[in-house]
């Protein structure tokens, strides 16, 4: 226990001002979009403390006691961030939201009522082409083969813009 207290009762202004530094930093990252600056230099900082406590006289037991309160201090803040991002002030904020920006009909199919219609492709399908349905132009796309323009077709699956077709045979 008296290495503990010794850790800080012994501390420099320097090293003290680096891991008060890395923390605040880190802890800066945890709010803050972006790529990671503040987290870097958050952590750049905590090892210069610990590298500086180690100038200033810290003996082995005082370094590991550090770098344990350390990584505990980081834990614990990262879970503060989880519990935040989940249930407390961070799930309201513009950076984590309930919703997305989409609208809600996006990606929904809009076409549904042309499932099993018969057209006539417009275009080559090799696999995508265009094919007309009730006067209508489509994109459409085959099921992996190849159908040539003016051939009747009938559609299998309606996917958000896109028709998948079939080549009907013709009856001799």
């Amino acid at each position: 226990m008296q290495e503990f207290i010794n850790i800080f009762a012994e501390m420099g202004w320097a090293s003290a001002v680096l891991l008060f530094l890395g923390l605040l930093l880190f802890i800066a990252e945890c709010f803050t979009s972006g790529f990671g600056v503040a987290g870097i230099t958050g952590i750049i900082c905590l090892v210069l403390g610990v590298v500086a406590r180690i100038i200033e006289g810290a003996t082995l037991v005082q370094t590991l006691l550090l770098l344990i309160l350390i990584v505990v201090v980081v834990c614990v803040l990262f879970m503060v961030f989880i519990r935040s991002a989940q249930k407390g002030l961070l799930s309201k904020t513009a950076i984590i939201e309930n919703g997305t920006a989409i609208s809600s009909g996006y990606g929904e199919v809009a076409n549904k009522e042309l499932l099993n219609k018969v057209g006539v492709t417009k275009s080559i399908c090799r696999p995508t082409g265009k094919v007309e349905i009730d006067g209508k132009i489509y994109d459409a796309i085959t099921n992996g083969g190849y159908i040539e323009s003016g051939k009747s077709v009938q559609v299998t699956k309606v996917e958000i813009d896109y028709l998948y077709i079939k080549e009907i045979e013709e009856s001799k």
